[in-house]
């Protein structure tokens, strides 16, 4: 069958049973339970949305009475109202909420579900060209089931399917990796540099085995180990700037240059390349050369959302940040960048950034504030020994990065042609 066989439907007429939550939201969450809410901010255009990072959940006698319909494992979920509308994702489990502003396709034996949530995302840009809304971004479900597809037969369909959700089921797999790699090292920090119960020269926890305490600024610290401030450690510690309007429309050259926003750095410390945005680099080499970022430069949002960390890797390195973002750039990287990354990390850190917070027209953190903040700096050997953990960590974590990238960059070429029709999947019946 050519890809102009392909039968031409629309949305509805795939769609056998949709589920919502009876227009309204319960009037109690809780912290926990084992019903848990699927908010907008977790649908991102991933196949399934990250649960660890659910904050509200419903009692049972809610889920059981409340609710009009029922969620089933991948049933597609696509947002209707409010920020990030046309956003899918599918349903993790039976026993995830929606909320309002969302709603739950299944196919009919016509479609495949996971086929559906390829090409909703396909169809992304036209599914957002519905928006009707005044006070906030709306789509109305009549649109949405009027939207013309064209869909090749079932079998055709899941051999396409089947394709992506591979890659997308190694990004996934990287990423678990990487959330475990990352724990680890947030844990060996905390050992060494607040507990610290390093390894003394014997190898026996150092506090705990009598090592010797003295006062610093920042309480009790290991003998020999002192305190610096973070400007002391640093090349520059600086923030972007959004450039004019006049410089982007008199450039005449290609828009090649990755430029950063807070909503590209995750609160993991990920820095999401599919929807960054970018500018010239003419403008990235002139009006915006200050912030030219380096490999190992730190970032640290300021404004808005404040208190995302993250890095640069040799993968994102030559790429510019707005306002909104700080870089700290070392003097010595290979000596402190561990150290000063994983301390701007710290609860410590966080905790002393977010109590001098000034509250303007949008909330934000000083430059000078940053440059103030203290770190703890070990003896030369307690940092050799510190480094040689952290950076094999680092590296690793890099490693899957690089290739997630590479897997995205891979899907997202092959959508729109599969999709298409531009490229066939072989069948089994096929020669």
């Amino acid at each position: 069958m050519s890809f102009s066989e392909w039968e031409e439907v629309k949305l509805g007429q795939i769609v056998d049973i949709q589920i919502d939550n009876r227009g309204r939201n319960p009037d109690k969450y809780l912290d926990y339970s084992n019903y848990p809410v699927i908010d907008n901010y977790l649908i991102k255009n991933q196949k399934y949305p990250d649960m660890t990072n659910v904050n509200r959940y419903i009692d049972k006698d809610n889920f059981e009475s409340f609710l009009r319909g029922y969620l089933e494992k991948d049933d597609v979920l696509i947002t209707l109202v409010g920020n990030g509308i046309g956003n899918v994702t599918m349903s993790p489990s039976s026993n995830s909420v929606i909320i309002q502003n969302t709603i739950g396709l299944r196919t009919n034996n016509t479609a495949s579900n996971l086929f559906l949530y390829y090409l909703l995302l396909y169809n992304q840009d036209e599914i957002k060209n519905f928006d009707r809304g005044t006070s906030q971004p709306s789509i109305r479900k009549t649109d949405l089931f009027n939207l013309e597809l064209k869909i090749p037969p079932l079998q055709e369909q899941k051999a396409i399917a089947h394709i992506l959700s591979t890659l997308d089921e190694k990004i996934e797999a990287n990423n678990k990796i990487n959330k475990t790699l990352e724990e680890m090292a947030q844990a060996i920090f905390k050992h060494w540099f607040v507990d610290f119960e390093f390894p003394n020269e014997d190898g026996e926890p150092y506090k705990s085995s009598g090592g010797e305490m003295v006062p610093s600024e920042l309480g009790p610290i290991p003998k020999g180990w002192k305190t610096s401030k973070i400007e002391n450690l640093t090349e520059v510690v600086s923030k972007g700037t959004t450039p004019r309007k006049k410089d982007m429309v008199n450039s005449m050259d290609s828009k090649i240059i990755k430029f950063l926003k807070v909503k590209d750095i995750q609160d993991n410390g990920k820095i999401d390349i599919s929807n960054v945005e970018h500018i010239p680099r003419s403008i990235h080499e002139n009006q915006l050369k200050r912030s030219m970022l380096k490999e190992k430069d730190i970032l640290l949002s300021i404004a808005g959302t404040i208190g995302r960390v993250s890095y640069v890797n040799n993968g994102l390195s030559d790429t510019n940040i707005n306002q909104a973002i700080a870089f700290i750039r070392l003097k010595d990287k290979e000596k402190y960048f561990p150290l000063t990354f994983y301390h701007i990390k710290s609860r410590r850190f966080q905790e002393s950034i977010q109590s001098k917070i000034v509250q303007g027209v949008q909330a934000n953190v000083s430059l000078s504030v940053i440059k103030n903040e203290t770190v703890i700096v070990p003896e030369m050997e307690v940092l050799v020994n510190f480094n040689s953990i952290m950076d094999n960590i680092i590296k690793q974590i890099d490693l899957k990065y690089i290739e997630n990238n590479m897997l995205v960059s891979i899907r997202d070429t092959l959508l729109p042609k599969l999709m298409s029709g531009e490229i066939r999947v072989p069948l089994e019946e096929d020669e």
